[in-house]
């Protein structure tokens, strides 16, 4: 497969178009996303969406991060309370054994990331040493321009992050195994 050409539409119900860029085949025409389950990223083997829910038990918002392939089969899915992730459609990156996630605080509270394994394991945070701040951008598409795919990425071996201070002037890129 080459790369993909996608054709985000960002109106809800329309769907996105997915076609490989060697061959001309279209994967997919009709990825959906809805206000309930907004498409979060097309991936080079498929696309993630998420999809939030109340615990019958508890009343707590529940998360579910899945995977698809293009056909629309479900590959992996991980379920988790917001409370874990704080903020459910930006600052994350998908790797092969978990989802990264950055995580919002408040103010006094240190920046860190969540890290989700797929196999459903315990989360774990690993603290930041830079802060990605992305509150005061009031539209999702900037703010994953921002803290999105150019800006959050894995390398070889570690994971790159590019600062976002909010309306501080310096940023700085660290890379973390």
């Amino acid at each position: 497969m080459g790369d993909l050409i996608v054709l985000q539409n960002i109106s809800e119900e329309r769907g996105t178009v997915v076609i490989d860029s060697i061959s001309g085949q279209v994967l997919n025409d009709k990825i959906p996303s809805t206000t309930d389950t907004p498409l979060l990223r097309v991936l080079p083997d498929g696309y993630m969406t998420v999809r939030e829910s109340k615990d019958e038990d508890s009343d707590d918002k529940i998360l579910t991060y899945e995977l698809r392939e293009f056909n629309g089969d479900l590959k992996r899915e991980i379920v988790i309370s917001t409370d874990v992730t704080r903020g459910s459609l930006n600052n994350f990156l998908v790797l092969e054994d978990s989802l990264l996630k950055i995580r919002m605080v408040e103010e006094n509270e240190e920046q860190d990331m969540a890290v989700l394994p797929w196999d459903g394991t315990e989360d774990l945070r690993v603290p930041l040493p830079i802060e990605v701040d992305t509150t005061g951008i009031p539209s999702i598409a900037r703010a994953d321009r921002e803290v999105g795919p150019s800006t959050f990425l894995a390398s070889p071996g570690a994971i790159i992050l590019r600062e976002f201070p909010g309306n501080k002037v310096s940023q700085r890129t660290v890379g973390m195994k």
